[in-house]
């Protein structure tokens, strides 16, 4: 979580500062914006499970811990932490939250619809239809023009300006929406700022984002209306209409900042320099380093706890006694803490005379340990003797090994066995 938050903040304030400081054209600054808000909904979990195993980093799964005295040895199982936990359950209550605001909006959206479309003023005009070629309604209910539906949009404009000097220019505007599907594009931006409606950076974003869609249409609309006479035309209009509609529709009239920052821009002429398409290069190299790196970094995370299962841990108190020539013993102990997988053999070390093979078969309630200890004698390894033990989880199990013909040495092997996540992955 920490990692998705880290990524897309350094991606956003990037683009947010290029947006700020940089003089880019609008097109490219609509991108821009765009790579910024995609930043915070890039599924990282979907994608990780693409990428293949052989790329990841495998984890060692074996885990001992050895002494030649007696000793405690306290195991960690893998847990989460509590305040990632706590974090996931914050963010996905914020994010339901967003949901009830993105329905209630809706609603509201289709209510706002439904009055103007039974509104008695509410007509096809025939008239501008066949003039513009395009679907173009009239009604009392609004006082500039917009696009009005999702997947079947038409031109709606308000019926005192359907004959006014500024139809041209709203129909022209309004074409270049349709063409675009600034509908959609709003739409999709109105859910993101649902959901991520306690987060001030993606609202800034989408801010920004929905002014580059409407500078953008001006800057189209403009080119076989005239730029000159669309931006004398369309600051009349803004003068004129001071009122704005708060539904995420496409209109001509945006609010007051946007709308003198949009024919600001039609004024300027800017222009694709080399510092600027080094700049947006370097912008676009960073996020797709930076997203690589965190999809691989989630991959990672979710392929160790694919493969992570429980296994058994065991814990060896071994009591190893030398019969000396006198009625005297030499008796030294080990205790060995270790993690394995089961039905893995494993092979360790107590001293340089000794090393053993294990290996931990799960039978449910119990599990089963098959030993085999090797004594080095003369430089020759030596099969001492290949005990199999039914161990309780939980409970002790012991088992005396004493076979003089081959070895000197008595063993006393107590073993308390229970089934744990690796805690090596912790």
């Amino acid at each position: 979580m920490e990692d998705y938050l880290f990524v897309s903040l350094c991606i956003s304030i990037a683009v947010l500062i290029l947006l700020k400081y940089s003089k880019l054209p609008n097109r490219f600054n609509y991108y821009l914006s765009n790579l910024a808000i995609v930043s915070w909904l890039i599924p990282y979990s979907f994608l990780a499970k693409l990428v293949p195993e052989t790329a990841l980093k495998q984890p060692l799964i074996l885990a001992i811990y050895s002494t030649n005295s007696p000793q405690t040895v306290i195991s960690h199982t893998q847990s989460n932490s509590v305040y990632d936990y706590y974090f996931l359950i914050l963010f996905q209550l914020l994010i339901a939250i967003g949901v009830l605001i993105l329905v209630k909006n809706i609603l509201h959206f289709y209510r706002w619809k439904k009055q103007i479309i039974s509104d008695p003023s509410f007509n096809v005009s025939r008239h501008l239809s066949t003039r513009y070629s395009a679907p173009v309604y009239i009604s009392e209910h609004i006082n500039n023009g917009l696009i009005l539906g999702l997947f079947n949009p038409v031109i709606v404009v308000s019926n005192a300006i359907s004959t006014s000097k500024y139809i041209d220019l709203i129909i022209a505007h309004e074409k270049q929406h349709l063409a675009c599907k600034d509908n959609l594009k709003l739409f999709i931006l109105e859910v993101t700022e649902c959901l991520f409606w306690w987060n001030p950076i993606v609202k800034k974003l989408i801010n920004y984002n929905r002014l580059f869609i409407e500078v953008n249409c001006d800057e189209r609309a403009s080119i076989t209306y005239g730029i000159d006479n669309y931006t004398e035309k369309l600051a009349d209009l803004i003068l004129l209409n001071h009122q704005t509609i708060t539904q995420p529709v496409p209109t001509v009239i945006s609010t007051n900042k946007h709308n003198i920052y949009r024919v600001k821009r039609l004024k300027e002429k800017r222009k694709m320099t080399y510092k600027n398409k080094l700049i947006c290069s370097l912008i676009i190299i960073l996020s797709s380093a930076l997203v690589s790196w965190n999809t691989l970094a989630t991959a990672t995370k979710d392929n160790d706890k694919t493969n992570q299962q429980l296994g058994a841990f065991i814990e060896i108190d071994m009591l190893i006694s030398n019969q000396l020539q006198s009625d005297e013993q030499d008796t030294y102990q080990n205790k060995i803490s270790l993690w394995t997988n089961f039905d893995e053999q494993v092979s360790f070390k107590t001293n340089d005379e000794l090393s053993i093979n294990l290996k931990a078969i799960d039978l449910g309630e119990s599990v089963r340990l098959e030993y085999e200890l090797i004594e080095l004698q003369k430089g020759q390894q030596t099969v001492v003797e290949s005990p199999k033990i039914l161990v309780t989880l939980g409970k002790e199990a012991v088992v005396e090994i004493r076979n003089p013909d081959i070895s000197k040495y008595n063993y006393y092997i107590s073993t308390v066995t229970s089934k744990k996540l690796d805690p090596s992955l912790n």
